[in-house]
């Protein structure tokens, strides 16, 4: 039998904005996920997340590191939410457990507050879990 939070035995995680360039700034892989959640989990990049990348106002050094992100997540499978993502993300919660990944400090309040499990990037270095995994 299915649940909401574990789809065909896999956890389902969504990357955000932020954590995608903070990853590829600080020399993490998205990988290193194996070593934090330990079980079988799919990754999703929400389609506003896309969208933002391709139109954030970057630097010349990140803007680097927008189109190394946009190569990487390729290769994983699109969620269609619209609008404001952070807003996005917590609508889509509500309905479908899972474990967000992000840096955003009001983002992360908020998932915490819902119980949402989230995975952040602690001292620049490596990925700590903040919550629980089922």
């Amino acid at each position: 039998m299915e649940t909401d939070r574990v789809r065909n035995n896999r956890i389902t995680v969504i990357f955000d904005t932020n954590f995608i360039l903070s990853c590829l700034k600080f020399g993490i892989s998205f990988e290193d996920l194996g070593n934090v959640i330990e079980k079988t989990f799919e990754i999703l990049v929400p389609s506003n997340v896309i969208y933002e990348l391709k139109n954030l106002n970057l630097n010349k050094k990140d803007s680097i590191l927008r189109n190394i992100a946009l190569k990487l997540i390729d290769e994983y499978e699109i969620l269609e939410l619209r609008g404001n993502v952070d807003s996005s993300i917590l609508s889509f919660v509500e309905k479908k457990k899972c474990i967000v990944c992000t840096n955003d400090r009001e983002l992360r309040r908020a998932l915490r507050k819902k119980g949402v499990s989230v995975i952040f990037i602690r001292n620049r270095k490596y990925l700590e879990l903040d919550g629980t995994i089922f």
